[in-house]
């Protein structure tokens, strides 16, 4: 998976609410060379991540947006 499709994926999760911030970070890589950027922050499923279903996991735009998704299962 490239970094893009992670980070598109990732904020879909975000957006349905699935995960959360555990409140705990630390310097990320690219602090090394550049203090001021961002930490690595964790995440965790939320009860409402845990709850979803493989089938909505695999595939969170078609969650998020289900007319799509009856545009391509037909």
């Amino acid at each position: 998976m490239r970094d893009s499709s992670f980070t598109r994926y990732f904020s879909h999760l975000k957006r349905l609410g699935w995960v959360e911030e555990t409140g705990e970070t630390e310097a990320s890589v690219l602090q090394d060379n550049y203090p001021p950027g961002p930490s690595r922050i964790y995440y965790r499923p939320t009860k409402k991540g845990r709850e979803a279903i493989l089938a909505e996991w695999s595939n969170p735009l078609f969650t998020l947006y289900p007319e799509i998704a009856s545009k391509y299962r037909g």
